[in-house]
């Protein structure tokens, strides 16, 4: 009554709101479903939303130089393989996917040193989760790319936990 109502702006801040709730909600059970502990995977899930939560302020720290920027990509290579191989338990295949990717971006810096500076910063910031839900509650924007980021995140998640819980229950 004493204001203008933006329906539709206000319906996909829900939407967005929901998948963002669901994104959250998958990254929790994939984390529960590669540990044997409820504790560990409420500490972990806790850790990685607030990590999610503060990553647009985190990627002001992040190096900007070519070898800062090589070593943040090997870094999150590294990681990728150890969650890879967290879920497969298959130790030949994290070893290859190391040594190649280790091979491959080593190369590519080797070959052009000025495709890394701002690489990282460039690839972080495009990630962040929350900044899908802030262009449609803050700028009132309607993006159907981050609803697509956002149900992508979700079936990959999804698709990981009943990976890793057939991996359990055939071992």
């Amino acid at each position: 009554m004493n204001g203008t109502a933006y329906l539709k702006a206000d319906y996909a801040s829900i939407l967005a709101f929901f998948l963002l709730g669901c994104v959250y909600i998958a990254i929790g059970m994939f984390i529960s479903s590669t540990t044997e502990s409820q504790i560990i995977a409420a500490v972990g899930t806790f850790g990685v939303i607030l990590l999610l939560l503060l990553w647009p302020s985190l990627v002001n720290f992040l190096p900007t130089s070519a070898s800062g920027s090589l070593v943040g990509f090997l870094l999150l290579w590294t990681l990728c393989v150890v969650i890879l191989h967290r879920v497969t338990s298959h130790n030949l295949l994290a070893i290859v996917l190391e040594a190649a990717g280790v091979v491959a971006l080593v190369g590519a810096y080797v070959a052009k040193k000025s495709m890394f500076d701002r690489a990282l910063v460039n690839l972080v910031e495009k990630i962040a989760v929350t900044d899908v839900f802030q262009n449609f509650a803050s700028n009132y924007i309607f993006d159907a790319g981050g609803l697509i980021y956002y149900v992508s995140i979700i079936f990959l998640l999804v698709f990981l936990t009943v990976q890793s819980v057939e991996k359990r229950r055939w071992s």
